[in-house]
């Protein structure tokens, strides 16, 4: 009895995710815990701040939430704000870096290449920032 309900159970969720539009993701479980890759934050200490003029923004999570995380995933960078107002042709990019680990030309070419060369950058300056 219980191997019968156990398999129309079984049966009714394969017939339901068939028939589904929703979709689906896919998790594969490592069983052995200790071979397990766990990303650990790195510790940025910013040593100045490069502000760039910035063409293209059409929102601030968006476009915005893009440039942090391809800027995030340098390794260099230790935080990434936007004066941004919808509409407005130039906005404002803020970005506090470490000069040892990347320069502000390499973060002006990542922005300037992201989403097929979306974002024009305009002026910059780089400032050094004070401990």
């Amino acid at each position: 009895m219980k191997f019968t309900f156990f398999i129309s159970f079984v049966l009714t969720l394969v017939v339901a995710s068939c028939s589904s539009d929703t979709p689906h993701v896919e998790v594969a479980v490592n069983q052995d815990l200790t071979s397990q890759k766990k990303e650990v934050p790195v510790d940025v200490l910013p040593t100045k701040l490069l502000k760039m003029n910035l063409e293209g923004m059409v929102c601030q999570m968006g476009c915005g939430g893009a440039i942090r995380k391809e800027l995030n995933a340098t390794k260099a960078v230790a935080n990434c704000d936007f004066d941004f107002e919808e509409d407005r042709a130039v906005d404002l990019a803020m970005i506090s870096f470490d000069e040892n680990k990347i320069t502000a030309e390499k973060i002006i070419d990542i922005v300037s290449e992201m989403n097929g060369g979306q974002f024009d950058v305009g002026s910059v300056t780089i400032e050094p920032l004070k401990e």
